[in-house]
């Protein structure tokens, strides 16, 4: 297990003018399996298309504030999964590209509430990356852009369309 001390600031962005590959770009599927205000549990897959390798872990988040957050990291054997026994349960899909300390997360399926969120995890917000999203909209004290509250339930289609993947990738 591995403990994370995460510091995040989320925006809406006015523009998405992203045209290169980032040094990391993923597909991310993300179940949560409990939620609240304080925090939550969640599994993840993640597909990480620039190392081509699964990842897949459980994580459990606190939150010690705003933007503020103590998370645990299991990694799990991608062979004990089984997409059939998801179904039902809160999830977003989202393709997620990483630059430095800035994450820009494009939601596949949520609730669409945005299309587009990105995070900063830096201290030093003067990032020449940013500056190809516009104007930026703080919406870090905002829970609707959490992604817990962004989810939808899990479906047979999708259970079947992640089987797929697994076994191609």
């Amino acid at each position: 297990m591995k403990t994370i001390e995460e510091n995040e600031r989320k925006y809406l962005i006015s523009k998405n003018q992203k045209e290169e590959t980032w040094e990391r770009e993923h597909i991310v599927y993300q179940w949560f399996l409990e939620k609240n205000a304080q925090g939550s549990v969640k599994e993840k897959i993640i597909f990480d298309l620039t190392r081509a390798k699964i990842i897949y872990a459980r994580i459990s988040k606190v939150s010690c504030g705003e933007g503020k957050n103590h998370k645990n990291v299991e990694y799990l054997d991608i062979r004990d999964f089984n997409p059939g026994k998801m179904v039902g349960i809160p999830f977003v899909l989202k393709r997620r590209s990483i630059s430095e300390k800035v994450f820009l997360d494009r939601f596949l399926r949520s609730n669409g509430v945005t299309e587009y969120l990105l995070e900063y995890e830096g201290e030093n917000f003067e990032n020449a990356t940013l500056q190809s999203f516009g104007t930026l909209e703080d919406v870090t004290g905002d829970r609707r852009y959490y992604n817990q509250n962004m989810c939808i339930p899990f479906s047979q289609t999708d259970a079947d369309q992640l089987r797929f993947l697994l076994n191609i990738f």
